[in-house]
């Protein structure tokens, strides 16, 4: 009975240690300006399931330095009388849409690398005021547009011996017809 007991209490302060509470704990703001506390990405448009995870991912590091939100999870004690995880986020910097504007371009910048030539990247902003902090939230929207794809491939040299050696090795190349054309493989 005492053994199931323990199974209980591990099995709670496990639970309790893994969930990731929604409060976010804002430390060193400015005071009186409105900060960036949060930015997402959407993905419109005909991109694969599988792909559209890590374009977030890889789209939320096109962001401007000045436009990240750095956010760090901390244990509250000896401060608070528990020990679930917090989000923290300290020193957050001013909003700044020249550093938003930036960010849409390098995000767009990033879609066409991929083989989305015609992508579109917008943003909106919101501000909620709570208590004296004025915490901005930016919504950025990709709408991908048409995927561009390799039509046919041709390797041309003048000097017959290098058209000898890539015609030999053809089919090694990283480039097949039907693929994105993608500039990480050109």
């Amino acid at each position: 009975m005492k053994l199931i007991q323990n199974v209980n209490i591990l099995l709670f302060l496990g639970v309790l240690l893994t969930v990731n509470p929604s409060c976010t704990v804002v430390k060193q703001y400015p005071k009186d300006k409105p900060f960036l506390f949060e930015n997402t990405v959407n993905i419109n448009g005909d991109v694969p399931k599988d792909k559209k995870p890590d374009y977030t991912a890889d789209l939320m590091t096109q962001l401007e330095d000045s436009a990240k939100v750095n956010e760090n999870t901390e244990l509250p004690w000896p401060k608070a009388p528990w020990v679930i995880p917090v989000n923290v986020i300290k020193r957050p910097p001013v909003f700044d849409s020249v550093a938003a504007v930036q960010s849409t371009v390098n995000m767009r910048n990033y879609m066409v690398s991929k083989g989305y030539r015609q992508a579109f990247v917008s943003f909106d902003s919101s501000l909620k005021v709570s208590d004296d902090q004025q915490r901005v939230k930016v919504n950025y929207t990709v709408d991908a547009g048409k995927l561009y794809t390799i039509d046919s491939i041709a390797f041309v040299f003048p000097d017959s011996n290098l058209n000898a050696l890539v015609k030999s090795n053809e089919d090694k190349t990283l480039l097949k017809k039907g693929e994105p054309f993608d500039y990480d493989l050109v």
